[in-house]
């Protein structure tokens, strides 16, 4: 097992992508503030530049785009296997096919974190730097921090989700493209399905409670002027932590069934 986790890690490191999708990722975050700053003029929307509220701006941005790159790199790290023809190779060498797939579970996490982390510290390093050029530089309060590592775990959670979806939909279909598009467009069709079928009814408002969309944007928008009311962040996590599960399940039976000598 350990060798495998080192194995996927050198990889993940020596891939190129890997640090272009961060370097984008901050990019963002910093075109974000630059564009406030250069344009917008009146006071109430330049509080967007106050560290102290980077939780509310930069970080939530950052969040989005972080779930598109996490969602990419689970695509590729299992969709790459099939596209080279090393998967075969690496399960004739693995001491079993879960201990293969845990390995790569286990470095998506560890960069899930990582490009929270860099949203969160992009998020600051931007409020700072333009917020001091506006004289909105208020710093950040411990309170705030704390806020910010409550919203970085809540997004391990939410993004986590998706990035196994991106993961079940690459071993099905051996393509990292399908992974990556199916998640990213499941991320986006779910809340429009369930909006249009609550106007129908107010019993499918209750069902998609249940479901990943609701309580992904439930957790994501705690505290936030977007937040959602009467949402129950215990019941969120609970459900949210069970889809996790219940996916990463699925993704291990179907590679353990999957016939990989024909890749």
């Amino acid at each position: 097992m350990l060798a495998l986790l080192n194995s996927e890690i050198f990889r993940t490191v020596k891939r190129p992508v890997t640090w272009i999708m961060l370097a984008i990722l901050v990019l963002v975050i910093a075109a974000f503030y630059a564009i406030v700053y250069f344009t917008v003029s009146d006071a109430a929307t330049s509080e967007a530049l106050r560290p102290d509220a980077t939780r509310n701006n930069g970080f939530a941005i950052g969040s989005g785009i972080a779930s598109i790159l996490v969602i990419v790199l689970a695509a590729q790290s299992m969709g790459s296997e099939y596209g080279w023809g090393t998967i075969r190779a690496l399960a004739s060498r693995a001491s079993g096919r879960i201990p293969l797939i845990l390995a790569k579970l286990f470095v998506l996490a560890g960069y899930t974190l990582l490009t929270l982390i860099v949203t969160a510290g992009a998020s600051v390093g931007s409020a700072f730097l333009f917020g001091s050029l506006a004289n909105n530089d208020t710093g950040v309060s411990g309170s705030e921090w704390v806020d910010i590592l409550e919203a970085v775990a809540r997004g391990m959670l939410s993004i986590g989700v998706y990035a196994i979806i991106a993961l079940v939909i690459t071993i099905l279909s051996k393509s990292t493209a399908a992974g990556i598009a199916g998640a990213i467009a499941l991320s986006f069709l779910e809340q429009a399905i369930w909006a249009l079928l609550g106007a129908a009814s107010d019993t499918f408002d209750t069902i998609s409670e249940y479901f990943i969309s609701y309580n992904v944007t439930g957790l994501t928008s705690i505290g936030s002027d977007q937040a959602v009311d009467g949402f129950d962040a215990t019941r969120g996590t609970i459900v949210l932590a069970a889809w996790l599960i219940g996916l990463f399940t699925i993704a291990l039976f179907i590679f353990r069934r999957r016939d990989i000598t024909s890749s």
